[in-house]
């Protein structure tokens, strides 16, 4: 189970080339997602990310906060490979290997982050740089009308 953490932990970073079966148990981790493992899968993200040397002293997380979101992927982990994708994570494995799982869930991920992304108070953060952008050196420099 540990490798299957990690592959899960390092899924963001790679490109895995996914096939037929790999497809399908990204499509019913997408399919069987409900807003609450979203929100899970959101704030586990959350949590590891706040771990960056470039943002740990902005961000205060209690260790018991840590802890709880990691315990809360875990079990949306072992609920959706093992109950409801069960046939589907099985077929993934035996026929493309457990970097399937990694694959899988980079897909489950990019579905999770659109919906944080189109929060309007996330998109409002987003689009706070705005502000400070040279608008005009920016269309002068890219040729832009």
């Amino acid at each position: 189970m540990r490798k299957l953490a990690i592959l899960t932990v390092l899924f963001m970073s790679f490109n895995v080339s996914a096939g037929i079966y790999t497809d399908d148990l990204s499509r019913c981790l997408v399919d069987k997602t409900t807003a609450k493992d979203k929100d899970v899968f959101v704030k586990w993200m959350f949590t590891a990310l706040s771990h960056h040397p470039l943002v740990e002293k902005d961000v205060s997380l209690s260790a018991e906060a840590v802890d709880e979101a990691n315990k809360n992927m875990a079990e949306l982990m072992v609920g959706m490979l093992t109950v409801r994708c069960l046939d589907a994570a099985k077929n993934a494995i035996k026929y493309e290997g457990q970097a399937s799982i990694q694959s899988s869930f980079s897909v489950f991920g990019q579905v999770a982050g659109q919906e944080l992304m189109g929060n309007p108070k996330v998109a409002e953060s987003l689009s706070g740089f705005d502000k400070h952008l040279d608008s005009d050196l920016f269309n002068r420099r890219l040729g832009i009308k």
